[in-house]
């Protein structure tokens, strides 16, 4: 590394003892004390670069190096040319004194020759320091995105594996039948979070797990209990679980995992009671899409319905086109398979699938042996051909939304900025406005509707997607969300077109 420090020919105090420097004045020596204070004020300290670690500090030392390079070092260094330069000048006057010129010329020649290497030694260095450190802080942020990257997966899984088993958990609290083996359940509550999990049997491993996906949140409690479906709500039974508050709590962490906002009680021993009110269920305890209205009975029972409809459609394609009999034979048994399951919202999307892909072909046969009276008209028929199609399209492009969304909010918690946190824990959740619960139950409304009711239902559908579609364009939420930096989000490229689809779709029937 070149020298750095300040060599001694450069101080005032070895200046002024030089012989016939006094005879006359130069200005040398006020040069040198310039010299020297510049000197000391840059900070070497930043040429230590060996033990830096991680991607942060380097690009901190990066920034820091900058900063040196453009203010005390610049200084430092004209500085030392000002002196070199005075010098030099003064080499050749000290020649002509009638005593100790030759000394003092000598002298001179010295301190301009210290000078000039002083300054380009001391930039130099700098320089050096500042041109290694991109490479390692490529490598850095190389190694510190795969280890992101395969940390991102796992907890992407996990949260995955946790929603699914915790609304299938829900589905089976609110069908229970009296004498069911209870539902346990497990909340992992911290100072900003709060992460529930249901199953019938509860141990250490889902506290494992829960405290993993809190990962950042300190002094973690857990409770436990039973969770019932009593009350028109999820109740969540247990002597140590706190209230006061907290039943809202226990409801954002399930909004967070669902992305649906429950009506959840609390309730002890004792008596205590809280309760918190929610919204239209999709999925856990709801009706299957394209099942049941709002005057329909059970989950199970309307799927039971939509599916002999199905059912009936499906045999007069096969009918017609006997080769996609095997296909579409294959689907419906996969539908069945999952609501026996009692997986109905998932089985409902199935169906809405399968009549997607059945198309015009089973217009001329749709109501054969579905019974009298159950004939539609071919017109009726393509309105349900493309309805089915874009109510597919719009849940497709819904789910990959939240997909999208529940990333954004793992990256906003692991940036380390409470703000950023509290943005995830309490402002991604409502990005898409308050159109998804109305256009929810628009849709079941739809299906569940006579053909002569339809038209109204339709033009609500069409306004609320219109609606959500100017939403998307205006909000300033959505336009932060889709340029953000730190995961790839597309609300408007994926719900727009779908939902555009679906207002069409809608108009063509009102």
């Amino acid at each position: 590394m070149a020298q750095t420090n300040l060599p001694p020919v450069l101080t005032p105090q070895q200046w002024e003892k030089q012989k016939g420097v006094q005879f006359k004045p130069s200005g040398i020596g006020d040069a040198l004390k310039n010299l020297q204070r510049a000197s000391a004020a840059v900070d070497r300290s930043l040429l230590e670069v060996d033990k830096l670690d991680g991607a942060a500090a380097l690009k901190q030392r990066l920034a820091q190096l900058d900063a040196e390079i453009a203010g005390r070092v610049k200084t430092a260094c004209d500085q030392a040319r000002s002196v070199a330069a005075l010098a030099k000048k003064w080499e050749g006057e000290y020649k002509k004194l009638p005593q100790l010129g030759k000394e003092a010329s000598a002298a001179a020649a010295e301190v301009a020759k210290a000078a000039a290497g002083f300054g380009d030694d001391l930039l130099e260095a700098f320089q050096a320091v500042r041109k290694a450190l991109p490479a390692r802080l490529a490598k850095a942020e190389a190694e510190a995105a795969k280890g992101a990257a395969a940390t991102d997966t796992v907890d992407a899984k996990d949260l995955k594996t946790v929603r699914d088993r915790v609304l299938a958990a829900l589905r089976t609290v609110k069908a229970a039948q009296p004498g069911a083996k209870p539902m346990q359940f497990m909340v992992a509550a911290g100072p900003k979070r709060c992460l529930a999990y249901l199953s019938l049997s509860v141990g250490a491993s889902h506290k494992t797990l829960l405290g993993e996906l809190l990962a950042g949140e300190s002094g973690i409690k857990y409770y436990r209990g039973e969770c019932v479906f009593e009350a028109k709500a999820y109740t969540f039974v247990g002597d140590d679980i706190p209230t006061g508050g907290f039943g809202k709590r226990l409801q954002a962490g399930l909004l967070e995992l669902t992305q649906q906002r429950f009506a959840v009680r609390i309730r002890k021993s004792s008596g205590e009671v809280e309760e918190v009110e929610g919204e239209a269920e999709e999925g856990a305890g709801a009706a299957p899409p394209g099942g049941e209205g709002a005057k329909g009975g059970d989950a199970g029972a309307a799927f039971q319905r939509r599916f002999a409809e199905v059912v009936a459609r499906a045999k007069a394609a096969m009918a017609a086109a006997p080769a996609r009999a095997g296909e579409i034979k294959l689907k419906l048994g996969e539908a069945a398979g999952l609501a026996n399951a009692g997986e109905h919202a998932k089985a409902g999307r199935l169906l809405d699938e399968i009549e997607a892909r059945l198309g015009a072909a089973a217009g001329a046969a749709a109501g054969a042996g579905a019974g009298a009276g159950t004939k539609a008209a071919a017109g009726d028929d393509e309105f349900q051909r493309r309805w089915r199609a874009a109510v597919a399209a719009y849940r497709t492009a819904s789910d990959t939304v939240d997909q999208q969304i529940g990333k954004l909010q793992v990256k906003l918690r692991q940036s380390g900025d409470a703000e950023l946190a509290q943005i995830a824990d309490k402002g991604l959740n409502g990005v898409t406005g308050n159109f998804k619960v109305p256009l929810l139950a628009v849709l079941r409304d739809i299906d569940a509707a006579a053909a002569a009711d339809r038209p109204g239902h339709a033009r609500k559908a069409a306004e609320i997607a219109a609606g959500f579609v100017k939403h998307l364009e205006s909000a300033p939420t959505v336009a932060v969300c889709d340029t953000n930096p730190l995961t790839p989000v597309s609300i408007r490229a994926t719900l727009g077109p779908a939902l555009r689809e679906l207002a069409r779709a809608a108009a063509a029937a009102a």
